[in-house]
């Protein structure tokens, strides 16, 4: 479309500075962009991103013809198939294998962006051992993706990748729960270690002193 309202102008305005030439070598070409139209949507159709084996195979079954183009496949050998008789059943396809194209790139893109994030190990005041520091941007990105994963699971194209979407929900709820109980029990942890360090402390309250004791050394034993 952007080629023929190209075509359209350029013949108009040389048109009106009397290159009469250029103005019909514009219409021409305008002309030919107004017969290949008709067969962009069926191009569109057979480029998409999305289609793998399993649509060639269903678009082959609704078309009743064997299509699985490989590298010497043209579009005139398409059309002198007849393809154009069947652009709606290929289109059908087509948009199907672009919705779950989109689906396939999201869990692809959500998953490459774990592989960059971190979370921060510190030093804790004199103590020995170390705490997490789990930023913000990590627990607002696990959260999006919770989000994003479960809509997916509504999605009426998610067949082809139910079990990996499924198993990818799993894995961020298992990783936003260990994060939640880690800060919980550290934030705990932090408030806790400075009162029984006292000596003072474990004096008046020997049993909670012991009680401490041995949570502090699992604790030290998970976080060294």
């Amino acid at each position: 479309m952007n080629s023929y309202k190209t075509m359209f102008k350029m013949g108009k305005a040389f048109q009106l500075r009397n290159l009469d030439k250029c103005s019909d070598n514009c219409n021409k070409i305008r002309d030919e962009v107004e017969v290949f139209k008709k067969y962009t949507p069926l191009v569109s159709a057979l480029r998409a991103p999305g289609m793998r084996e399993r649509h060639w195979d269903l678009m082959s079954e609704q078309i009743g013809m064997d299509l699985h183009p490989d590298d010497s496949f043209t579009l005139q050998g398409g059309l002198d198939m007849g393809l154009l008789e069947h652009l709606e059943a290929i289109t059908k396809v087509s948009d199907v294998a672009m919705k779950e194209y989109s689906i396939e790139t999201t869990l692809d893109k959500m998953q490459a962006e774990w592989k960059e994030q971190t979370l921060g190990i510190l030093e804790y005041r004199e103590t020995g051992t170390y705490v997490v520091r789990v930023d913000e941007t990590v627990t607002q990105l696990l959260d999006d993706h919770i989000v994003m994963t479960q809509a997916m699971g509504f999605s009426p194209f998610k067949k082809p990748f139910e079990e990996r979407i499924v198993e990818w929900e799993a894995s961020l709820s298992l990783a936003s729960e260990i994060l939640d109980e880690w800060v919980a029990v550290q934030r705990s942890w932090m408030y806790l270690e400075p009162i029984f360090s006292s000596d003072d402390i474990m004096q008046q309250l020997p049993l909670e002193g012991k009680r401490f004791a041995t949570v502090d050394r699992s604790w030290r034993k998970v976080c060294v």
